[in-house]
């Protein structure tokens, strides 16, 4: 199941096409995660759908006796008993158990695949999906591993002069690696303001010592 047959699902366009001045990160998030989920079914979105739906308006009638009355006619209740979303047999349990188990054999931590279900269960409740109760997925623990000495020497030695240089601006900065990348030259300019004096970036590039 890829992105270009999820936006020919009729399901998919009509959720997307009800979402009103939806941006294009919000509907590449809803394109990856909703082709994940039909993915992990192995079947399209309809599917899915037309097959929970059907499940859930599913009415079962129950004969209840209540004994006979006093001319010995049985005295019989007719209930009619809607499907349990929480049973055995519910298949929404099971798509949504299928995508859990898909991601976590992909390796997607349990903070992602909340959030990816967040998104699911948007889509489901579109269409009147009646959601289970569902047990809350644990927090990930994240497990540390703190460098020796002699391990950061070991990964300086080993890089290339680009990295080992952006690792040591780490350390000594504290900065994280996503701010770090995203410094310009007009920043590096800025910071060294007092040992130049060029204005234009490409003076600077041109004549300043060590560039």
């Amino acid at each position: 199941y890829t992105f270009s047959k999820i936006t020919e699902d009729i399901f998919y366009t009509n959720f997307i096409q009800s979402k009103h001045n939806i941006t294009d990160k919000s509907k590449y998030n809803y394109e990856k995660i909703l082709t994940k989920f039909a993915t992990s079914a192995n079947t399209t979105l309809e599917k899915i759908v037309t097959d929970c739906k059907n499940q859930q308006d599913r009415v079962i009638e129950k004969i209840i006796s209540h004994g006979t009355d006093d001319d010995g006619n049985q005295i019989i209740e007719k209930q009619l008993i809607k499907f349990d979303v929480n049973s055995p047999e519910s298949k929404i349990t099971l798509y949504l158990d299928n995508y859990v188990n898909y991601c976590k054999n992909k390796g997607n931590s349990n903070t992602t695949i909340t959030q990816n279900l967040t998104l699911i269960n948007t889509f489901l409740k579109y269409y009147n999906i009646t959601l289970p109760d569902r047990d809350t997925l644990k927090k990930d623990t994240k497990k540390w591993y703190l460098l020796e000495k002699e391990d950061f020497k070991y990964i300086l030695n080993d890089s290339p002069l680009i990295h080992a240089s952006l690792i040591k601006f780490l350390q000594s900065s504290g900065m994280r690696i996503s701010d770090a990348l995203s410094l310009s030259i007009g920043d590096f300019m800025e910071a060294t303001k007092e040992y130049h004096n060029y204005i234009d970036v490409n003076d600077f590039i041109e004549n300043a010592p060590g560039i």
